[in-house]
């Protein structure tokens, strides 16, 4: 027969599991929750240009092109000012997506146009900027001028 003492621990073990299920289903209820708002701050976005990037370009430079079939165009083009480098220059080793990738890595790495603006406007942002660059700056960057310069 159960003694008194024995419910008592009995009931101090259920509680505890209790209290240990409660902790787990927070936690894990918060991290579901971080989840869903990680995974709709970053795939909506990547969806969203997916499905930009197929319709036409409204500006009239791209003749209606969409950006998948301009970028395509771009490659090819690179591709074809490489062969025929090579072609003038037989002694020269050309690695034939050299261009395209180097110009793709400047358009992804390489936005400083936007904070070399910024420093015009907070002259302590100079200090990350290189000396031979300062030509980039606009002299009288207010904010209402910095999107035109942007």
């Amino acid at each position: 027969m159960a003694t008194l003492s024995n419910w008592i621990k009995i009931a101090w073990r259920g509680f505890w599991k209790a209290v240990g299920r409660t902790i787990k289903f927070v936690f894990k209820t918060i991290a579901a929750a971080a989840l869903a708002a990680i995974i709709l701050a970053v795939v909506p976005p990547i969806v969203f240009f997916a499905w930009r990037s197929a319709q036409p370009m409204e500006a009239p430079q791209f003749n209606g092109l969409t950006f998948y079939q301009y970028m395509t165009w771009r490659f090819e083009t690179h591709n074809a000012t490489a062969a025929q480098y090579q072609a003038t220059h037989p002694n020269v080793s050309v690695k034939v997506d050299a261009c395209y990738l180097a110009d793709l890595r400047l358009a992804i790495f390489a936005p400083m146009s936007e904070f070399d603006t910024l420093a015009g406007k907070f002259p302590a942002l100079r200090r990350f900027i290189s000396p031979r660059d300062y030509t980039h700056i606009p002299p009288d960057a207010t904010w209402a001028t910095l999107p035109a310069a942007w």
